[in-house]
């Protein structure tokens, strides 16, 4: 979560967005809440995140056809951009 700062400065500045933490105990923790609160990184509270509601969390899902399309057939990647072109393929 804290390497994700600059990728938000740098992209995102400016823009609106909300972290929608999975349940995971150490993204509530006090150090990781504490941490996101003087970055002003908005957060969903632990008490009103849904637990299992994966229609809720489409992210999920995604993810996991990405998955399956980029590496189907026992596909390996060498370097970064080699698995970004791959992902820019697979998304079209």
């Amino acid at each position: 979560m804290f390497s994700k700062l600059p990728f938000i400065q740098t992209h995102h500045a400016g823009d609106k967005y909300i972290f929608w933490l999975d349940l995971t105990s150490s993204h509530y923790a006090n150090e990781a809440t504490q941490w996101l609160r003087p970055h002003k990184i908005q957060f969903i509270p632990k008490e009103v995140n849904p637990l299992n509601i994966l229609k809720v969390q489409p992210i999920e899902g995604f993810r996991s056809l990405l998955v399956n399309k980029v590496y189907e057939g026992g596909w390996e990647t060498k370097t970064e951009l080699q698995l970004q072109r791959r992902i820019c393929r697979q998304i079209k």
